[in-house]
């Protein structure tokens, strides 16, 4: 047999409360007695009953509000907690972060209604890349920086591609200072190495 809930005892109760006061009022209605304050508490009473019956559980949900954890890792966290979480340190850090931060990908749109700063994003990212097995699961890493595991994989993917496409123009950057510091140099004739 299944277990009765509180909800449904509860109502069991007040269904047996209310008919014992409907009982009482009608002998108060017999007898020609007006009673203020037992009106009041039987109105009271149908209130409740009715908030009860509205209502799908008795006791309001326990939600526990998930406060990232970005803010903490950048202020409090120490310089060696901060490389072991990160495998970085902090002025590498701030450096990727002025590399990535002046992308598109991290503008703020009218359609977006709020979205985490570049930082947070790498840490995520950096995270994601530095951890061993099936700890790098989004899962985990949401529970690490209490935030939605649909919003890790968004940052995750947002920063990689950044990086890969930030990585190409540097690349491409690097290749032609190469090129021509090695044209200057075949030009006064000291190498001739091929590149």
């Amino acid at each position: 047999m299944p277990r009765e809930s509180k909800r449904s005892r509860l109502l069991r109760e007040y269904a047996v409360l209310l008919d014992r006061r409907l009982q009482v009022r009608k002998a108060r209605l017999a007898l020609g007695v007006k009673d203020v304050c037992d009106d009041e508490l039987d109105d009271f009473l149908l209130a409740r009953v009715q908030a009860v019956v509205r209502a799908r559980y008795l006791s309001p949900r326990a939600y526990l509000k998930r406060v990232p954890r970005f803010s903490w890792l950048m202020t409090e966290c120490s310089d060696r907690e901060f490389l072991r979480s990160f495998r970085m340190e902090r002025d590498s850090f701030a450096k990727l972060v002025n590399l990535i931060n002046e992308s598109p990908a991290f503008a703020i749109t009218l359609g977006k209604l709020r979205m985490a700063a570049a930082a947070f994003q790498l840490m995520v990212f950096l995270k994601f890349i530095g951890t061993h097995g099936s700890d790098a699961c989004v899962e985990n890493l949401s529970a690490i920086f209490n935030v939605a595991s649909g919003a890790c994989f968004d940052y995750i993917e947002r920063v990689t591609s950044v990086l890969l496409s930030s990585m190409t123009t540097l690349s491409a950057g690097q290749l032609q200072t190469r090129e021509r510091k090695l044209r200057s140099e075949s030009a006064q004739g000291t190498t001739f190495l091929i590149a």
